[in-house]
């Protein structure tokens, strides 16, 4: 194997908030499904990294709009040349219509919980 099969990578856990988008269903060769979403990460510092979130569920589950709200407590990994890509764990998204303008209003006064915990 080329040693480019080992690279570094950092894991955490990540628990937040997270506006998605770019919702896709996909089944692997195994037979698993999940929706797959991208998304960003807000640090503390204001750098903001761009994220993958899988969400495993059964057949038949839809990926939410573009825009939806969700809470997620999802295990992280942070490789050093990508991404960083997120399992849900945990996954609850706001009701609502992401496209309405109550709801961008309603959603914008939630305050970032995005908080991570490596270990």
């Amino acid at each position: 194997m080329s040693s480019s099969a080992y690279l570094p990578v950092a894991l955490s856990n990540v628990t937040g908030l997270f506006s998605l988008s770019n919702g896709v269903r996909v089944q692997s060769q195994r037979g698993s499904c999940h929706n797959k979403y991208t998304t960003a990460i807000s640090c503390l510092s204001g750098k903001t990294v761009n994220a993958d979130l899988r969400v495993y569920s059964p057949p038949g589950n839809k990926p939410v709009k573009n825009g939806m709200i969700v809470f997620v407590v999802a295990k992280a990994s942070f490789p050093s040349n990508g991404s960083a890509i997120m399992d849900a764990a945990h996954f609850a998204p706001f009701p609502g219509d992401p496209a309405a303008l109550d709801y961008k209003v309603c959603c914008s006064s939630l305050p970032s919980l995005t908080a991570l915990t490596l270990f």
